[in-house]
């Protein structure tokens, strides 16, 4: 997961009788909201020891305001309501930012004025917003397909959200690549299985202002790891405890191809992927393919029961950190399932093989 350092405590400037005054040269934040009162909102960051409490303070005459001095570098911040689950994401370092939030408790949308990124994250809402609602209605008719055993109909939806998908990728980089510091943020929440060179394209672009910013440190890091796991490279080797809680590495169950699965009892995809990887292991085991899962898991007996009930009687190890998982961060893994495909040599050969893609591989290589 994204590693985002503490905000320092901020002091917000309170004058005794015409409450807070705006910082000059510093973060100001004026919310107003119309369809929402009565609500505690609290500005928040997340961190690596959970959520962080900047400020907080109370919905009074439909408006609230933050004002602190201008933050050292820009980070992602979001405000929270007492009662209301979806926040509102911000990327903040100085300025004077109005947001406007209309709407009800249950469904409301927001924008943003000024600040340093206020124009790129407005084109980012929109184009999460229409790739959202695309991918609904395809959703939808997908379920319909499926309710009737419509085959022909699925494959077809399937291809349109591949497309769908890929389309998004390109319109996020776009609009990443002329984002600033921000374009950081935007590639490690959206472009999460993005290939280094895009995100070296996007990196290229920051102005080197922003070099200290916690999303471009974190941008600049997931590059260069992704290069020393990329195709053509050594695999890196680690240990974590196999099922019975005996450490394990990876070099200790290596086969002629070995296939390192990052998965989890809890992933929905990774589960319906299990029975293609079951396929292809109980195919091609004998000709020295082998599987070693690598859980994203934090409660072990999910763990151990998913192993069972999908019948997965290849190597397993987990730290149980969940996507602190330490041997999924020295592959980049920001997303699961994926995988990686390493040969007798220690060597990557391939990478994210999937339904047919894997067993048509294999095919090609035992």
């Amino acid at each position: 997961m994204k590693k985002l350092i503490a905000l320092p405590i901020l002091a917000f400037a309170v004058a005794c009788s015409t409450g807070p005054q705006k910082v000059e040269n510093g973060l100001n934040v004026d919310l107003t909201f119309e369809g929402i009162s009565d609500q505690t909102v609290k500005l928040v960051e997340s961190t690596d020891t959970g959520i962080h409490v900047i400020d907080s303070s109370y919905i009074r005459m439909g408006a609230v305001s933050f004002y602190t001095a201008a933050l050292e570098s820009p980070r992602a911040v979001f405000v929270k309501f007492d009662s209301i689950r979806k926040p509102v994401y911000l990327f903040l370092d100085k300025g004077d930012i109005t947001i406007n939030v209309t709407g009800s408790a249950d469904e409301y949308e927001y924008t943003v004025a000024g600040g340093s990124h206020s124009e790129a994250f407005s084109s980012y809402q929109a184009a999460k917003k229409e790739f959202s609602m695309e991918m609904n209605k395809l959703r939808s008719a997908y379920e319909e397909a499926q309710s009737i055993g419509d085959s022909i109909t699925i494959i077809h939806l399937s291809e349109q959200a591949d497309a769908l998908y890929e389309k998004n990728k390109r319109n996020m980089a776009d609009i990443a690549k002329g984002a600033g510091a921000f374009g950081a943020q935007i590639a490690l929440n959206e472009l999460y299985d993005a290939d280094p060179m895009l995100l070296d394209s996007i990196y290229a672009n920051i102005p080197a202002m922003y070099g200290k910013a916690q999303a471009v440190s974190e941008l600049k890091n997931r590059i260069e790891t992704l290069n020393r796991v990329a195709i053509g490279e050594p695999y890196v080797d680690f240990a974590q405890n196999d099922t019975t809680g005996k450490p394990m590495y990876l070099s200790e169950n290596l086969g002629r191809y070995t296939l390192i699965d990052f998965w989890a009892s809890w992933c929905g995809p990774c589960r319906a992927e299990n029975p293609n990887v079951v396929a292809a292991y109980n195919k091609h085991k004998d000709n020295g393919f082998t599987v070693i899962g690598v859980s994203l898991d934090e409660n072990k007996a999910n763990w151990l029961k998913a192993i069972e009930d999908d019948e997965l009687t290849w190597a397993h190890m987990s730290d149980l950190k969940g996507w602190g998982n330490e041997g999924a961060a020295l592959y980049a893994v920001r997303a699961i399932p994926q995988n990686v495909m390493i040969d007798e040599n220690g060597i990557i050969v391939a990478k994210n093989l999937r339904e047919q893609e894997l067993q048509d591989w294999l095919d090609s290589h035992l």
